[in-house]
């Protein structure tokens, strides 16, 4: 098991944080978490046995609380691989449409450009299917959402916890790493 260290830099009194201390400054935070067998800097950390992704993504910037107590689930390869065996899940490829024609597409995933996501899980029902032609996530259905590196799938999950969707997720390794592991072109 790899040791965490997580702090913060603030004259403020430390709050916790899922388990972790931050610092609050007026409405911002400022975290860091460090591997202490490495000695690396990241922006990922466990909790409670389990991959999670933290808002918080460019080391030593300030970030609104508002966003704080966002923390979403990261899903592995394997994870994703398995969709063809959950219809009940959703994949939700995040990247534009030029971006699918250059690569391909991960089998069952849907393509809602990261710009248009608030919008698509805004839509009745029946507009969703007859847009996407799947059935239209319920708020605690899972939803996974890919891009090609993580980034913009991560921003997408939040955007979806923020309408409300309780169990979104992002699939860290993306595009990437389903082409790697898939002897797919990148």
């Amino acid at each position: 098991m790899t040791n965490r260290i997580t702090f913060a830099l603030s004259r403020k009194i430390p709050t916790l944080l899922n388990g972790h201390r931050y610092f609050q400054t007026n409405r911002f935070v400022s975290i860091f978490a460090c591997n202490t067998q490495t000695g690396i800097f990241g922006q990922n950390y466990i909790i409670n046995n389990e991959n999670y992704s933290v808002v918080f993504k460019n080391m030593g910037q300030r970030y609104s609380t508002d966003n704080a107590q966002i923390v979403i689930p990261i899903v592995t390869y394997e994870d994703v691989k398995d969709l063809t065996n959950h219809p009940e899940k959703t994949l939700i490829d995040v990247r534009e449409p030029n971006e699918l024609q250059e690569t391909g597409t991960i089998p069952t995933s849907i393509n809602i450009p990261l710009g248009e996501v608030n919008t698509a899980l805004n839509l009745s029902d029946s507009q969703f299917k007859k847009k996407y032609s799947r059935n239209k996530p319920g708020p605690t259905d899972e939803i996974i959402f890919h891009c090609k590196i993580g980034m913009r799938s991560e921003n997408a999950a939040i955007a979806a916890t923020k309408l409300g969707y309780t169990n979104a997720k992002n699939f860290k390794g993306s595009w990437l790493e389903w082409a790697e592991r898939e002897g797919l072109p990148k």
